[in-house]
Order: C-alpha cells, then sequence, then structure tokens
C-alpha cells in the first residue's frame, strides 16, 4: 500500500489573453521603469496589478480557473478562493528570479505572455528542504524519485 503524504500538485492551464497585453505591460513599465524588487534578478516587476482596470480580462481568467482547482483538494462549502495579489515580471537574457515562496497562500501560480525557444525553464524546490538528510545517498539504494529537490518545465506561453 502506498500513501502521498505531502504531495505537490502542478496544474497546467491555457489562459486566452488580448493580443494587446504585451503592449498593456510595456505602457506599465514606461509609468514605472523601476518597477519593484522581491525574487527579481534583473528583470522588472510590477506592483500588484490585481484590481487594474487594464489588466480585468487576465484577472477574470484566472479567477475562472480557481473553483475548479480549489475543489480538487479543499471544501468550499463555507466559501471560495480569492486572488490575493497578482503582478508581472519582465525577464530578458539572464534575468531570473530566485527560488522563493508565497507564505500565507494556498497556492501560487504564473504564466506566460510571451517566451522564446532558449528561454530557461520555471524551476520548483522540494518544498521538504531536509530530505536529503533521510537517504544514505553513497549506498546507491535511494530511488531517483524518492529524493528529487525540484522539477523544471519549459514555459509555453499562456500557461
Amino acid at each position: 500500500m502506498q500513501s502521498n503524504l505531502f504531495s505537490t500538485p502542478i496544474w497546467h492551464y491555457k489562459i486566452d489573453f488580448k493580443e494587446d497585453l504585451i503592449d498593456r505591460i510595456h505602457d506599465l513599465m514606461a509609468l514605472d521603469p523601476e518597477g519593484r524588487k522581491y525574487t527579481n534578478m534583473g528583470g522588472w516587476q510590477s506592483k500588484d496589478i490585481n484590481r487594474d482596470p487594464k489588466f480585468a480580462d487576465v484577472i477574470d481568467s484566472i479567477n475562472k480557473l480557481l473553483p475548479e482547482v480549489y475543489s480538487q483538494f479543499m471544501d468550499m462549502t463555507n466559501g471560495k478562493p480569492i486572488l490575493l495579489s497578482t503582478w508581472i515580471n519582465v525577464n530578458r537574457g539572464r534575468d531570473f528570479n530566485t527560488p522563493h515562496i508565497h507564505p500565507f497562500s494556498h497556492l501560487a501560480g504564473c504564466f506566460y505572455v510571451k517566451c522564446n525557444r532558449n528561454s530557461g525553464s520555471i524551476t520548483f524546490t522540494n518544498p521538504s528542504f531536509d530530505i536529503l538528510n533521510h537517504y544514505d545517498l553513497s549506498s546507491g539504494n535511494a530511488k531517483e524519485s524518492a529524493i528529487q529537490t525540484h522539477a523544471s518545465y519549459k514555459p509555453i506561453v499562456g500557461e
């Protein structure tokens, strides 16, 4: 018998967005060229756009997915999921975001508006930080899947 303890599901959805979204992002960058600095190394990050009417179509698309995702692991009879904050990252060349967590959140998500074939992958780190302390790696007995410390995915536009 096998039980999964502390598993981490990852959902993939396609989000439709209007062609002018990139122009709207560039307009926002022009209004705030410095952006904010959190986990972005290089690149640009917006302030919260959750209530910005210029991005209401994107926020609405995300909000439509939330009940389906949440209902897979939470009882929603006493409420509905809430999108707390949303922001935009623009990374070019060698820009990237450092590993980070989203405290006080049940879920975190991202989707790509534009990327090219050479774009880097998004990497998810296993939240069991001390997982390697529980396996004797020198014995060769630990299965690779049991000690997976991260998973990476190539970006796809709209996902």
